[in-house]
């Protein structure tokens, strides 16, 4: 179909439902972060849906947190802190873990004041969700 993403390249690329154009925004948005996190240094929010495959991350992060004590991995796990909207507030990293954005919800709303789920708004399936701190523990 005219404007869509060529099965050829769906077959070894980050999933996206996008026409070709969107698709492409997309990819150079993946590769702005990856070019970002290569030439200065990783960000202390990191954009978790920028990922082609998401669990080799937050297993990294983990090895990470694992390596620097000296302890199994298999020890090793996340508590999930909800934090604000805007991850620019992070300007360093979190103590341990990782701080993710872009995670999206579906079928409810958030409410950021009262930092909960609450019902979704009529006719609208996503929403985006908070920064979420993964502490390593």
């Amino acid at each position: 179909a005219i404007g869509a993403v060529p099965a050829m390249w769906k077959g070894c690329s980050f999933p996206c439902l996008k026409p070709v154009a969107g698709y492409f925004q997309e990819l150079l948005d993946r590769l702005a972060m990856l070019q970002k996190w290569h030439d200065v240094a990783a960000p202390t929010v990191f954009w978790v849906s920028g990922f082609f495959f998401t669990p080799a991350f937050l297993t990294a992060a983990l090895q990470n947190f694992a390596r620097a004590r000296n302890i199994p991995i298999d020890t090793v796990d996340y508590d999930f802190k909800v934090m604000g909207m805007d991850p620019s507030k992070y300007t360093t990293s979190p103590p341990t873990g990782v701080y993710i954005h872009g995670i999206y919800l579906e079928g409810c709303g958030y409410d950021a004041t009262n930092e909960q789920l609450c019902e979704s708004q009529p006719k609208v399936l996503y929403v985006p969700g908070p920064v979420l701190w993964l502490e390593a523990k």
